[in-house]
């Protein structure tokens, strides 16, 4: 029952109780007993201030009625993220409004805070998701709720660098759906049980969906009025692309430009730091976490190796180096390099988003690779499973690297690396191989080695040594 209704109940009750007790106490046991003239003047003048007070409540009725269908500042574009037009048609070809409908949608119910530092979208936005402090982001954990998840968000992205105002808006708007997906159902006490106050239960309308929540969005006054110059109407669409497929972000369309791939990625990250673990909580990744995380490595492997061409020279004609090189062993068969640094950002980019937070792969090291903290734990993956080689003419990498001798090539550059030395089987890695065979290579590069690697590497060549002698002399 509508509170409204249920507080015209309650006046009536009231009513009636009243004029038994001024019926009963005055015209019945009064002093001077009943007297109809004045038992008739009483009762025109209770039933015209009870016919005028009913008249009085539905009047106020149907002027919130009236309110709540009359344009709030909140109506919908009829231009979708990719600037196709339409309209929704009733059964009589007519057009008509949305079938959304939010009850918090009355800007006089948003209070959005008046703050310098913070967008007009910002603060519509804020005093937008203020109206549902009550709503669940989550049926199933209804302790959570949309505005306080929205908040933690907003609030990590502006510690995030290279994010801005879009950003922060694009974090107040990721959970905006389920404002619309859920359903909000009264639950009245009895009727002799006036006084006991409602409660609210929720309810699937449907499924929530990144689709909503860009609907929702381009609702509100401030996000609308960026259509009045070029650079705003870009920006609307790359903000409602970038929602839409908040939730399935490689189902993002190819065309939708690296300003929208920019945004997604900062907020799938801003997404991500909610997440309680990080790469200091790797070792205690549950069986089945630690395994998909296995599977996924493997999985895109392939993908990043195609990623890369080739060079026969560690360096280009303007200084950069390389991320991939081949060279030539002493048996004539092709060997490949690989640059753990253009490894690391490529590999960043194929991981899915939960991976890519545990590992803090969102910003990938240009200097010192081998102190990244993923690094540790990806090379044993990657050792593990065959796809690098730990050693390189008896000499052991260090943590699954060597360093590469670039001197007798490239004079001005003493080394090149740290790099890891790929394992390419022929089943496994066919379309690679093929790819790269007819690739020019270099000379067999030399290891730029330390103290004990150097050692190591006498070691094995002294040992090779005797093994030939003995061989040969027995």
């Amino acid at each position: 029952m509508d509170p409204r209704y249920r507080f015209t109940q309650v006046m009536s009750i009231l009513l009636i109780a009243s004029w038994l007790l001024v019926v009963i106490s005055t015209y019945l046991f009064g002093e001077r007993g009943l007297n109809w003239e004045r038992y008739t003047q009483g009762v025109i003048i209770i039933g015209t201030c009870s016919l005028g007070g009913f008249f009085l409540v539905w009047l106020s009725t149907q002027i919130l009625a009236w309110q709540q269908r009359k344009k709030t500042g909140f109506e919908a574009s009829v231009v979708d993220e990719f600037g196709t037009a339409f309209e929704m048609l009733d059964g009589d070809g007519k057009p008509m409004p949305f079938k959304l409908a939010l009850s918090k949608f009355n800007p006089l119910m948003v209070a959005p805070p008046f703050r310098d530092d913070l967008h007009p979208l910002e603060q519509d936005l804020i005093g937008f998701l203020n109206g549902y402090r009550h709503w669940p982001l989550n049926l199933n954990h209804p302790d959570l709720t949309v505005y306080e998840r929205a908040m933690a968000r907003w609030h990590i992205m502006r510690q995030i660098p290279h994010a801005h105002t879009w950003h922060y808006a694009l974090a107040l708007s990721y959970d905006l759906s389920a404002l619309a997906a859920y359903k909000d159902i009264r639950i009245v006490a009895p009727w002799w049980q006036f006084w006991m106050r409602d409660r609210i239960r929720f309810e699937h309308k449907c499924t929530p969906g990144g689709g909503m929540s860009a609907f929702i969005l381009s609702t509100m006054p401030s996000f609308r009025e960026l259509a009045s110059t070029l650079e705003g109407r870009h920006l609307q669409r790359v903000m409602l692309t970038v929602l839409r497929y908040a939730h399935t972000p490689h189902l993002m369309p190819i065309n939708a430009g690296p300003h929208a791939e920019h945004m997604m990625e900062t907020l799938q990250r801003a997404e991500a730091h909610l997440m309680i673990m990080n790469v200091d909580d790797y070792d205690k990744l549950p069986l089945e976490k630690h395994a998909e995380l296995v599977r996924e490595i493997h999985d895109l492997w392939m993908n990043m190796l195609t990623g890369f061409q080739p060079a026969n020279a560690f360096y280009s004609d303007t200084g950069e180096p390389c991320a991939l090189f081949k060279a030539t062993d002493e048996h004539g068969q092709p060997e490949y390099w690989l640059a753990i640094n253009p490894m690391l950002e490529r590999m960043s980019k194929l991981l899915s988003f939960p991976f890519r937070h545990i590992l803090n792969l969102w910003d990938t090291p240009h200097t010192a690779p081998l102190t990244h903290p993923a690094w540790s734990h990806i090379h044993a993956i990657l050792t593990e499973h065959n796809l690098i080689l730990k050693t390189h003419h008896g000499v052991q990498a260090i943590l699954g690297s060597f360093t590469l001798d670039s001197r007798p090539h490239h004079p001005m550059y003493p080394s090149w690396g740290p790099a890891v030395k790929l394992s390419l089987d022929i089943e496994r890695h066919a379309p690679i191989i093929k790819l790269w065979h007819s690739l020019p290579a270099a000379p067999p590069p030399e290891l730029h080695l330390d103290i004990a690697q150097t050692q190591a590497r006498a070691t094995q060549l002294m040992t090779a040594f005797d093994q030939r002698l003995t061989e040969r002399f027995g």
